[in-house]
């Protein structure tokens, strides 16, 4: 699934630009928190908006139907 974001809603910026969280900031796939992926967000080149946040890569994370 593409997301269609064409203008930040809070600004009105047309540019946006890919950050990423990594270390204390991750989302961790295990109980204790040790290990996990970096968080990729979409930000709004302008004014710095979140606009929308992903892990990066849910390979090692466990089927919720199972969790």
């Amino acid at each position: 699934m593409k997301l269609s974001i064409e203008q930040c809603p809070w600004c009105g910026g047309r540019e946006f630009v890919v950050g990423y969280q990594g270390y204390e900031a991750m989302m961790t796939y295990t109980p204790q928190g040790f290990t996990g992926k970096r968080i990729q967000h979409l930000l709004c080149k302008q004014c710095g908006m979140v606009l929308a946040s992903r892990v990066a890569d849910t390979s090692k994370y466990q089927d919720a139907r199972k969790a």
